[in-house]
């Protein structure tokens, strides 16, 4: 019975996992893969081969994050269970990157007020210059009074 608890605790709780990365024909290429696991603090930069291969062995069980890279390709990212020691295989197609265009709006002011509850009515110099004239003296005040609110 010692000797069962014995063996049973040398088994070691790392997987193994396999890549294959290839082209949209199918050609395996050499790519930058970074593997990422938050939960067991886990990181490994790496390159594939030239055929496109690379084995992942120790990996502690988890779940990883996996992110492959190449210049001229799109990056492709997938998530990896490994909860055994039985060597698993994934294959990763790069495609080539899609042409987007991306437009950024931004305004120079803010022109809402989030905090206020009401809306704010200046008069400043450009309304009284450009003000219609009315009767001697009351261009102002009606020039106050046309405003709403």
């Amino acid at each position: 019975m010692c000797l069962a608890t014995g063996m049973a605790g040398a088994q070691s709780r790392t997987g193994e996992l396999r890549l294959k990365v290839t082209d949209q024909q199918g050609k395996g290429i050499s790519a930058k893969i970074n593997v990422l696991s938050a939960a067991n603090g886990y990181e490994t930069h790496q390159t594939s081969d030239a055929d496109g291969l690379l084995d992942l062995t120790a990996l502690p069980y988890g779940l990883y994050r996996i992110e492959v890279a190449e210049k001229g390709f799109a990056t492709d990212a997938l998530i990896a269970r490994i909860d055994s020691n039985i060597p698993e295989d994934r294959y990763v197609h790069l495609k080539i990157p899609v042409v987007s265009t991306v437009v950024e709006v931004s305004g120079d002011e803010t022109l809402i007020d989030p905090e206020r509850t009401s809306s704010v009515q200046q008069i400043g110099s450009v309304q009284i210059d450009r003000r219609v004239g009315s009767l001697p003296g009351r261009s102002v005040q009606d020039l106050v009074n046309s405003q709403p609110g």
